[in-house]
């Protein structure tokens, strides 16, 4: 029963966000669902696991569930996407609300065949996210993720070893069906009580519309800790920012 609660928990919760980010945008006869449709997509990002051993070992970071190095790649591959879309600029408040909304899980492997997860079961750790953007962007963000140059230029920066994007196609699961399956490792971790990061949302200013903190029984370490990066992590950001 808890399970099907926080599974719904999870669905309703970003339908919700999902149906209120597009609204604006929405022409006559428009409707929240079809617009998501056309305009979002599915991304999985994989990880270099020397790499990201190699980065914590610089931060000093010795927990195997400590995932915010793997959050900082997201949302710095977050950053250059929309200063791709909207230029440098993009934190003006006329540009807030074309920034693309994204809503990231962590999975590990097979966590679809087993009913609960436990810490040491932790293998392959990775993202799944659901990204909607305002039609203008679309196209762009596309051409942007799947592009080569993107990918030797941005990903080899980071410790990323795998980005794939899809277009959100109804014919291999709905919008629920997507969520749901994203947040499957959220929900039977949180049943073990392993203290890992289980929801990333961008653009920031939407972190205080996430669910109220008991439906997720955790604190969102991860989150926290990217949000107080290292000096170095810090180096590295303005480093990558600059032309």
């Amino acid at each position: 029963m808890y399970k099907n609660n926080l599974n719904n928990s999870y669905l309703d919760w970003a339908e919700t966000m999902a149906y209120a980010y597009v609204r604006p945008f929405l022409q006559l006869n428009e409707n929240e669902l079809d617009y998501i449709k056309a305009n979002s997509f599915f991304l999985t990002m994989t990880f270099d696991r020397k790499k990201i051993e190699h980065r914590k070992l610089e931060t000093g970071i010795a927990s195997l569930t400590d995932t915010s190095v793997q959050s900082t790649n997201l949302w710095m591959l977050y950053i250059e996407a929309i200063k791709k879309l909207l230029g440098k600029k993009y934190n003006r408040q006329r540009l807030r609300s074309q920034q693309p909304l994204v809503i990231a899980f962590f999975d590990v492997e097979e966590s679809k065949y087993k009913s609960l997860i436990a810490a040491n079961d932790i293998k392959g750790l990775h993202i799944h996210a659901l990204v909607v953007l305002p039609k203008q962007h679309t196209e762009a963000f596309y051409k942007w993720t799947t592009n080569y140059v993107t990918r030797i230029t941005v990903l080899n920066e980071l410790e990323i070893d795998g980005l794939n994007v899809e277009r959100f196609d109804e014919n291999k699961g709905t919008l629920r069906g997507l969520v749901s399956y994203s947040s499957k490792f959220a929900r039977k971790s949180s049943s073990t009580g392993i203290d890992i990061s289980d929801l990333m949302i961008f653009p920031e200013h939407l972190h205080d519309h996430r669910p109220v903190r008991h439906v997720w029984r955790k604190r969102n370490y991860g989150l926290e800790k990217m949000q107080r990066n290292s000096r170095d992590e810090k180096r590295r950001l303005y480093a990558l920012s600059q032309p």
